[in-house]
């Protein structure tokens, strides 16, 4: 809640395109299913990962999500993807190991900022 408190002082929920999870543990994935409630954004995870999300879906759940969620799945490859963010792009770069296996940062190459998620916390 505090996080959709926070976010709704910038832009509504509705405006999201993306939710990104640089890796798979607790504190960054299970609340995957509240996003595809409340937003129409697609999940970007790790292909690796991505067998593990419905274990986090309940029937209540999915009863409430706009479209199947497995259509709003972009599962990224080993070797990191470039995703189209208006007329910008969102590289996403390997980190494996850095935290944990399938982890991956985020660079904006327009503001030159790096999300590193947990770097180094492993």
């Amino acid at each position: 809640v505090p996080l959709t408190m926070e976010l709704n002082k910038y832009t509504r929920l509705k405006n999201l395109d993306y939710v990104m999870a640089s890796h798979q543990d607790p504190d960054i994935i299970t609340s995957m299913p509240r996003w595809l409630v409340y937003t129409d954004a697609k999940v970007v995870a790790s292909k690796l990962w991505a067998r593990f999300l419905p274990h986090l879906n309940s029937s209540f759940m999915s009863e409430r999500m706009k479209g199947n969620w497995e259509d709003r799945l972009i599962e990224l490859p080993d070797r990191g993807q470039v995703i189209q963010l208006g007329e910008s792009k969102l590289v996403i770069v390997p980190a494996h190991f850095l935290h944990s296996v399938g982890n991956f940062q985020f660079y904006d190459p327009v503001a030159k900022i790096l999300f590193s998620g947990d770097m180094g916390a492993s």
